[in-house]
């Protein structure tokens, strides 16, 4: 008797399995809503609870599609981390912002802000005049060539580090890679702020005075001392900086900044809100120019970072100009 022939269907096969639709993949600005609607649309040919159920959730989906596009289309000023910028670029981002705001067609009352200007102009000439006091110190003078000092210092201790990398001593060459560790493991400090600066050079002498048998061996155990006096002189200055500012009449810079930041948000944060509740082409006009302005410093922030991120190892830096912020 002949035995009859099983015929099996593939696990995925769609004889066995319904067809499922799958949403395609659009912003709700182009409209994946409509995928949404199709499915629910058919979901309500097979129970009345179903129908009433997709019909609510296709108002709330349209509510929310509607509230993103919106806000999603509303022109803002854009942020930026004034933190870090240096005094000399903050207090130049701070003018031109202040310029706009005079601008013709663009002036403090027909952007609605009159009461936050007049604060945000005060703060401002008063970090000018903190900047000004500041900068015709004798010991920020000194300061700047402390710091120079220790910087050629600390490159030239590196450059040597680098020329032992190839001497015909095999000892030498291992003491210099174990050096060169060291001093990879703290970056370039020369690259960053005063305080920070300070603080890496601090603990790289100390690492470089617990190896003395290597430094020893790369004939730079004179070195170590000579950069941990010039960063401990460095110290002492900075304190008699201090010291001075706090007999100065008047705010110190960080204080000014901070006033400045303070009063700069509020003007930040009733633009934006206009924009939203009252906007106008003169806010609209403002917040282009503004958001100019902004991109600039942005660009002046993302190269400063990237140097400091990117550099590479010391000890194959050549000697470059730096900028601190104080």
């Amino acid at each position: 008797m002949a035995r009859k022939k099983t015929t099996f269907l593939p696990r995925h096969s769609f004889e066995t399995r319904k067809k499922t639709t799958i949403l395609p993949s659009h912003s709700f600005k182009t409209g994946w809503k409509k995928p949404l609607i199709t499915i629910f649309k058919k979901m309500t040919k097979k129970r009345t609870f179903c129908c009433h159920v997709s019909k609510y959730f296709l108002i709330l989906i349209k509510k929310i599609f509607l509230t993103k596009t919106i806000l999603y289309d509303i022109m803002k000023i854009e942020t930026i981390s004034l933190s870090k910028l240096v005094n000399a670029s903050h207090l130049q981002l701070m003018n031109r912002i202040n310029a706009l705001i005079i601008a013709k067609g663009t002036d403090a009352s027909t952007l609605d802000i009159a009461a936050e200007y007049q604060l945000f102009k005060d703060s401002l000439l008063i970090e000018e005049e903190s900047q000004r006091n500041e900068g015709s110190s004798a010991l920020t003078i000194q300061l700047a060539n402390v710091d120079t000092y220790r910087d050629n210092l600390y490159k030239g201790f590196c450059l040597i580090v680098e020329g032992n990398l190839n001497h015909f001593d095999a000892n030498i060459v291992a003491s210099a890679q174990r050096i060169t560790r060291i001093i990879d493991k703290y970056g370039n400090p020369t690259n960053l702020p005063y305080d920070q600066e300070t603080t890496k050079l601090a603990s790289l002498i100390a690492d470089l005075e617990a190896a003395s048998a290597d430094v020893d061996k790369l004939s730079l155990l004179q070195w170590v001392p000579v950069i941990k006096k010039a960063n401990t002189d460095f110290v002492a200055l900075v304190s008699s900086r201090s010291e001075e500012h706090v007999k100065q009449i008047g705010p110190s810079v960080k204080e000014a900044r901070a006033i400045t930041d303070a009063r700069y948000r509020t003007i930040f944060d009733r633009i934006n809100a206009l924009a939203i509740l009252k906007s106008s082409s003169t806010i609209t006009t403002f917040i282009l120019g503004m958001n100019d302005i902004i991109a600039d410093y942005r660009t002046i922030i993302a190269i400063k970072e990237g140097k400091a991120n990117t550099a590479s190892k010391p000890s194959t830096e050549s000697a470059q100009t730096v900028s601190h912020n104080i």
